[in-house]
């Protein structure tokens, strides 16, 4: 997912040059997610969640400084919608809570697949919330992505379902919620702004959990605590940079770099690997969501065309 990366995408003097650096900024970010995600899910069994976003928020607020002062982007700040913002910091926050808690109790794999289930309902949200007309195309692509979705979950109609998958599901919900917060704030408001009141948000919220359930951390876990926040603020200045280099459409096959890295930690770290109708619900939920972009880009490509279109990229 790419949240607080609404900025406009710049147009350099050499296209392939930008194009380059924005991919590796992409993957770079992948690594990051991945590294991060791998720490909490290595402190959640001896840290409560609040304590563990409060370093996610609190220490990711370094790098977005450092970021807004050397690009001299404070002014930016000024906004005339903190009603937006909080709506955005909110349902982000309790995407964090959230994915957080199923990290912790999931395999990295499955809890980072379930993430990818937000365009989904990002397509059902912006029914209701932007009023959007969502093309029979689209429709198709969100159906046959649920069905990935319960592959990968795997109800049992008599046992329930795990907390951890029942998490997983509601941080995709918080998360389209939020991707569709900021795309409404996208025209007006800059993505360090947005990215800033967000991780202050967290920070804050994660803070007034700190009295009920904190846990001294000793040196080594004191350091990844520091970490996860490091490493989250860089992942989203990573992600900010790459889309102003390039569109989204230019990134858009790098997008699930996040989800092959934590398969990957998963295993060498934890010896986690999906099983079969597990990784067959990825690749649904993957391929989905790829359709899904394939299609909303040629409507866009025809849309640019005009009504002389001939209909050909159907």
């Amino acid at each position: 997912m790419s949240p607080g990366t609404s900025a406009p995408a710049v147009r350099p003097d050499d296209p392939r040059r930008a194009t380059l650096r924005a991919t590796a900024y992409k993957l770079a970010s992948a690594l990051v997610l991945a590294c991060m995600f791998a720490l909490i899910k290595s402190l959640g069994s001896r840290y409560p969640i609040g304590e563990i976003v409060f370093a996610r928020s609190a220490f990711a607020l370094l790098p977005i400084i450092v970021a807004l002062h050397a690009s001299s982007q404070w002014s930016t700040l000024r906004t005339s919608r903190p009603l937006a913002h909080l709506r955005r910091s909110v349902a982000g926050v309790a995407s964090l809570f959230l994915s957080f808690g199923a990290v912790s109790l999931l395999p990295l794999s499955t809890a980072t697949a379930l993430t990818y289930s937000a365009p989904l309902f990002i397509t059902l949200l912006s029914i209701v919330l932007l009023g959007e007309q969502v093309t029979l195309g689209r429709w198709a692509a969100v159906l046959i992505g649920f069905v990935g979705m319960l592959m990968v979950i795997q109800p049992d109609l008599e046992a329930g379902l795990p907390l951890g998958k029942v998490l997983g599901v509601l941080a995709a919900v918080a998360t389209a919620v939020a991707l569709v917060a900021i795309r409404q704030m996208a025209a007006s408001e800059s993505a360090l702004a947005i990215a800033f009141y967000f991780t202050l948000f967290g920070t804050l919220v994660g803070a007034a959990t700190l009295p009920l359930q904190a846990v001294v951390p000793d040196g080594a876990d004191a350091l990844r605590l520091v970490s996860v926040g490091v490493l989250g603020g860089m992942a989203q200045l990573l992600l900010t940079m790459a889309y102003r280099l390039a569109p989204a459409s230019v990134l858009a096959p790098y997008e699930y770099a996040t989800l092959v890295g934590a398969i990957l930690v998963g295993f060498i770290v934890w010896g986690e690997m999906p099983g079969p109708v597990e990784w067959l619900g990825i690749v649904v939920i993957v391929g989905a969501n790829v359709g899904m972009t394939a299609h909303e880009q040629a409507r866009a490509r025809r849309a640019r065309r005009g009504p002389a279109s001939d209909g050909t990229d159907e």
